[in-house]
């Protein structure tokens, strides 16, 4: 079985340590004071109620795997690298998707090596900063439909993971308001986790004009 690290009360580890298996802060908080997480192919684990505290941590952490399902993950100035997949009970789904949701400090959760996403399917500039979909041509009474996808091209490193956004409120220039367009490509949402050299499913855009009239 592999080894598992938790912490049942306030506590803290001097040492840095290599973890293959898992390093597990339950039922309170686990400190990592003046060493590091080097991960090798192990696992770091937040339980609901728990936290972790690498602000006083000598650099940066590195893990395989980071579930956060708990109440903090103190950062402080140091990151912390992610080699397959990060995922967070406290994301949020579509509009209200947060990737650091109960994270704290100026530290980053980054992927090792980096994950390159693009579009695919009916799109424009999918490998591009901006992309765009042509509907088309469509008389009032009939309807159109185009696809994408969401691609992960990364040669390695971690799953895809975010969201949909239709509305401004989320802070990324998401505005989706038009009621004639419909389907899960303009739903708010979540997608993934998208593994490296795969993507989402066809997600559909429908336009179903009601008036005559230019939409952009």
């Amino acid at each position: 079985m592999l080894p598992v690290l938790k912490s049942l009360a306030m506590g803290s580890s001097i040492i840095p340590f290599s973890n293959s298996g898992t390093v597990q802060a339950a039922n309170g908080t686990l400190v990592i004071n003046g060493g590091v997480i080097d991960g090798q192919s192990g696992t770091i684990q937040i339980d609901s109620g728990a936290a972790l505290d690498l602000s006083a941590a000598s650099g940066d952490s590195d893990t395989d795997v980071l579930i956060h399902r708990g109440n903090d993950l103190n950062l402080g100035a140091n990151d912390i690298l992610v080699r397959q997949d990060y995922s967070n009970a406290n994301f949020g789904v579509g509009n209200a998707f947060n990737p650091r949701a109960n994270v704290n400090g100026a530290g980053q959760i980054l992927a090792d090596p980096a994950s390159s996403q693009t579009l695919s399917g009916d799109v424009l500039g999918g490998n591009s900063a901006t992309p765009s979909l042509n509907l088309g041509n469509v008389r009032v009474g009939d309807s159109a439909t185009k696809n994408y996808a969401i691609n992960n091209v990364g040669t390695s490193g971690p799953a895809l993971r975010g969201a949909l956004q239709t509305n401004n409120a989320a802070g990324n220039n998401g505005n989706i308001t038009d009621s004639r367009l419909s389907g899960s490509g303009v739903t708010s949402s979540n997608f993934g986790p998208v593994a490296v050299q795969a993507a989402t499913t066809d997600l559909e855009v429908t336009f179903t004009p009601t008036t005559a009239g230019p939409l952009s």
